[in-house]
């Protein structure tokens, strides 16, 4: 029986149970709303992971080159997921996904190499981050070399005009029989990526900023559907105290897990909004939607949850007052409550 822990097990799970609100995510970490992603890896043609830079044509040139830049013994970098991004306005990219769901494994173990194999790494890693501005003494071969390498192999590609990304999906709340150390939150996980970057000596932006992305997602048993009120049930009240980056990032994410569906209508007519629901339970914000009036599907019977345009809950819960790190938000009935403010939570009319 597979575990239900780790990062490759969550992502497998996103990819098989929550793969619109996987996509959705990473589109808006990159910024390629009007995009779509076409996986090679996991759940796609390939069966094996992809290691170094095998996922390019045979005879592309660029193969070659890698095999004088990085040693070809060894096992070389992998990726727990690969993807083609298509769009219409940007053209096509490759998209490099990196998973974790635990603090040792964001810290890695240290490069294996020996002799030959790990002066020629060095050199590698030593052109990466001369081009990223980090100083030569810091080390990239000892913690964190993990994360190093792929620094070296996006900044290969790019050197090498092949458009990639790399995306780093951060799993938040995962739980491990031997109680190693899981972030539970988004601001967890950035307080270790800080400590990382402090580490290997990388600026907060450098050359290949624009093309590392992270996103912070629940592991994927917090991700699925709840069961609805019943109609009619009396109203309880609850409340909690979230955090203002932790709020931020489940309103991101999952308002674009689902666009409104597409149906045919009259011309000039306008698309009903799917009503929204959200919720306090014990700790944690639930947000539902579906259709409120309907006798024959609950809310809970969506797959992923939907939400307003990100933007819009923003402005309405007015999230932007730089002097509140934490936020005390209720639930009374259809109304959220957030500090002074309150507003219909379902916004169907």
């Amino acid at each position: 029986m597979s575990p239900d822990y780790g990062s490759a097990f969550h992502l497998g799970e996103y990819r098989e149970r929550f793969p619109v609100a996987l996509d959705s995510a990473i589109l808006t970490a990159v910024r390629r709303l009007d995009g779509s992603l076409h996986w090679l890896y996991p759940d796609g043609p390939r069966e094996k992971e992809p290691q170094g830079v095998d996922f390019l044509d045979s005879d592309h040139p660029a193969r070659t080159r890698w095999k004088s830049f990085w040693p070809q013994s060894g096992r070389q970098q992998s990726w727990d997921g690969l993807a083609r991004l298509d769009s219409p306005t940007s053209g096509s990219e490759w998209i490099l996904i990196e998973a974790k769901a635990n603090h040792p494994e964001l810290t890695g173990a240290p490069s294996r190499a020996k002799e030959e194999g790990l002066k020629q790494i060095e050199l590698a890693l030593g052109e990466a981050r001369q081009f990223l501005g980090v100083h030569r003494h810091y080390c990239w071969t000892a913690s964190y070399y993990q994360y190093a390498n792929r620094l070296a192999l996006l900044y290969f590609l790019r050197q090498n005009d092949i458009d990639a990304r790399c995306v780093f999906v951060y799993f938040t709340g995962d739980r491990f029989p031997d109680r190693r150390p899981c972030p539970v939150s988004e601001s967890a996980w950035r307080t270790l990526l800080d400590a990382r970057d402090a580490t290997l000596g990388l600026p907060q932006t450098h050359k290949l900023s624009a093309y590392i992305h992270k996103v912070f997602l629940p592991v994927a048993s917090e991700h699925q559907q709840h069961q609805a009120t019943p109609a009619g049930a009396k109203a309880e009240r609850h409340s909690a105290v979230i955090d203002r980056d932790d709020f931020l990032s489940v309103v991101r994410v999952v308002a674009a897990a689902i666009k409104p569906p597409k149906s045919k209508r009259k011309r000039g007519a306008t698309m009903r909004q799917p009503p929204v629901t959200i919720t306090i339970e014990g700790d944690r914000l639930i947000i539902r939607c579906g259709d409120v009036g309907s006798q024959t599907a609950a809310r809970g019977d969506w797959t992923s949850p939907v939400l307003v345009e990100p933007s819009t809950l923003i402005q309405l819960l007015k999230l932007e007052k730089p002097d509140e790190s934490q936020l005390t938000v209720s639930f009374e009935g259809d109304r959220l409550i957030f500090g002074p403010y309150s507003l219909i939570a379902c916004l169907a009319e």
